[in-house]
Formats: C-alpha cells, structure tokens, sequence
C-alpha cells in the first residue's frame, strides 16, 4: 500500500489505513441496524432475512479491525522517524 508519506510495509500506513477501514466498517453497522428497523417498520420479511444475513459479516470484520488496530498501534505511535 502506498501514501505520499508511506511506502510498503510502512506501519504507520497499515495503522491509519486500518483505522479508515474500521470507521467505513461502523457505519456499515449503523446502516444495517436502520436497514433493519426500517424492514421491521414496513413488515418486510425478505429484507429482514438480508440483514440478518449479511450483518454479522459486519460484526466479524469489526472485531478484526479492532484485533489489526491493537497489534499495529503500538508500531505507529511509538516507533520514531
């Protein structure tokens, strides 16, 4: 992965790349917990069973993120230039 300050392998790039991906993966989350209100609001079964099929996906890729960020922090924001 590259950035204009990073270059592969760089854990500062891995670190904040990981963090993007955490808050897009969140607000997946939030849509899917709206989704399925409004499903439940119209009385849509199918659209109910889309959620409940796809939004612990969410959840999974949530608790790896939060596993990355853990491992890749300490890199980031300790080691020097």
């Amino acid at each position: 992965m590259f950035t204009s300050w990073g270059h592969p392998g760089d854990c500062r790039v891995d670190f904040f790349s990981i963090d993007y991906l955490y808050v897009m993966a969140s607000a997946c989350d939030i849509a899917w917990i709206m989704i399925e209100q409004a499903a439940k609001g119209v009385g849509d079964a199918e659209l109910d069973r889309v959620v409940d099929a796809c939004e612990p996906e969410t959840g999974i890729q949530i608790k790896w993120l939060k596993t990355r960020m853990k491992q890749a922090a300490p890199q980031a924001l300790i080691v020097a230039d």
